[in-house]
């Protein structure tokens, strides 16, 4: 598996300005902004996917909202459905994208989420304070931890992407404040926040029957606010490898 951080190439297709308020939501991509209270579910948008597959479970007694964003730790999150999982990510490309805000971690489980069926999707960030995204598949016979990264100061709000487009699955992440734009493929992401595994994250094919925390996980030490959730069938803008 080749692993590479940059290049100094023009990268391969055009930027890819995916929606991120409900209201923009389209059949390609589903979006999710919080606004529940606590202990209450989450109802998002898009996706071409019935209501019922739109909703996300919280579990544990997720927080309510709070300026935008609600409190995820140890065993408090939301789920998904895996129809939800199946109707985007199980194709060629695909994007998923976490709006964020306050990340604190411990010295050991740090997963942002956790996805398993046949496969395996998720965030880890390590103790020593590195993102260290897993893309595991078996119907089509691949694993990767990609290339660890440092993540942002912990008091900044960011965008965290991951996300499959020509044959190579990317990830990284933004940070502005609170007026963050999202990232829109490489050559939005700053060089020491971005990598990419080549020919690794077709899930076409996969399952999602076993494990669909979307965000959170039992046993995380991480705790942050989550203020938007967006997965797309719909890679963003790819690196130049």
């Amino acid at each position: 598996m080749f692993l590479c951080h940059s290049s100094g190439a023009a990268a391969r297709g055009l930027p890819v300005f995916l929606p991120v308020t409900e209201d923009k939501a389209t059949p390609e991509t589903f979006v999710l902004n919080v606004k529940g209270v606590a202990g209450a579910n989450e109802i998002g948008a898009g996706g071409g996917v019935p209501g019922a597959d739109q909703v996300l479970t919280q579990f544990g007694g997720l927080a309510g909202v709070v300026d935008g964003f609600r409190q995820v730790a140890a065993g408090r999150g939301l789920a998904c459905t895996a129809a939800l999982l199946a109707a985007l990510l199980n194709g060629e490309e695909w994007t998923m994208m976490f709006y964020l805000r306050g990340l604190a971690f411990g010295a050991n489980i740090n997963r942002l989420n956790y996805l398993q069926g046949t496969a395996i999707l998720d965030f880890d960030m390590e103790g020593t304070g590195h993102w260290c995204p897993q893309i595991a598949g078996y119907t089509n016979a691949f694993i990767s931890n990609m290339t660890t990264l440092p993540i942002a100061t912990p008091s900044s709000n960011l965008w965290a992407a991951l996300w499959r487009k020509a044959g190579n699955t990317h990830f990284g992440f933004t940070t502005a404040g609170s007026a963050i734009v999202p990232p829109t493929g490489w050559d939005s992401i700053p060089e020491l926040q971005r990598s990419v595994a080549v020919n690794c994250g077709n899930y076409s094919g996969e399952t999602w029957g076993t494990l669909r925390d979307l965000i959170g996980y039992s046993t995380t030490n991480t705790t942050y606010g989550i203020g938007s959730i967006v997965i797309s069938k719909i890679g963003l803008q790819a690196a130049p490898v």
